[in-house]
């Protein structure tokens, strides 16, 4: 019996946190985000993600980071700081350092002669995916004397607090991305249905619903399920020929 996997994400109007959209703190939030389209990909593929940062306490001109990602999935090319498009002499984000220790990173980055205090993007980092699996990107545990921070432009002191979020998923594998669902899914909801293309006779579909339970369909192409959580997600689909 052969098993493949279908890649396919669910991200309900409530699953907002997990991909694309984050979810909105008080003050200082400093998210990885993967971009439209790096959700779910194949070996070989381009995957992007970027830093970002909103809901600013105070403006800022400098910024440090720890992350973290699997390099048994992917290799990092390149993070790319972000041309904030300041008139002349001013510079937007100038990359400081970046090294890269097995998927343990560290990038500094500072803004020349100006200051930002409004949501943006820092940089772009830019992966290939070299196998099959659930990749992200994470910040990791501060340790001196390198740590996350944010520098406040006014007298280069650090943010405080600094919301840290962390990216959504970044599903790696050899089929298409296809799936068909309803949207918007609400908590306590019934009869939400999910789909992937039929993967010819004799195939058997294994599902897996994070926040929801299945109600019909369990080993078909079509499921029916109740959301649970406000959270809904349908992580990769095994397929068994």
């Amino acid at each position: 019996m052969k098993r493949k996997e279908v890649f396919a994400i669910v991200l309900m109007a409530a699953s907002a946190a997990m991909l694309g959209a984050r979810p909105s703190f008080a003050q200082n939030d400093l998210s990885l985000n993967v971009a439209s389209g790096s959700e779910c990909v194949e070996a070989t593929d381009t995957v992007t993600v970027t830093l970002n940062v909103a809901n600013l306490s105070a403006a800022i001109n400098g910024v440090q980071v720890r992350l973290h990602y699997d390099n048994t999935l992917m290799t990092l090319v390149d993070i790319v700081p972000e041309d904030l498009m300041f008139p002349p002499p001013d510079e937007g984000w100038v990359e400081i350092s970046q090294t890269d220790t097995n998927g343990d990173v560290d990038w500094a980055a500072v803004i020349n002669g100006n200051s930002q205090g409004v949501p943006h993007t820092i940089a772009t980092l830019t992966f290939t995916a070299i196998a099959d699996g659930t990749a992200g990107v994470t910040f990791r545990t501060d340790a001196d004397p390198f740590y996350t921070k944010l520098t406040r432009a006014s007298d280069a002191t650090t943010i405080s607090p600094l919301n840290k979020i962390d990216s959504g998923g970044i599903f790696i594998g050899p089929s298409v991305c296809v799936i068909t669902a309803d949207d918007p899914v609400c908590e306590g909801s019934t009869g939400n249905a999910a789909s992937v293309p039929d993967a010819g006779v004799g195939s058997t579909y294994i599902w897996t619903v994070t926040g929801g339970t299945i109600t019909s369909g369990s080993g078909t192409d079509a499921i029916t399920y109740t959301a649970t959580d406000p959270l809904v997600m349908v992580p990769p689909v095994t397929v068994q020929i």
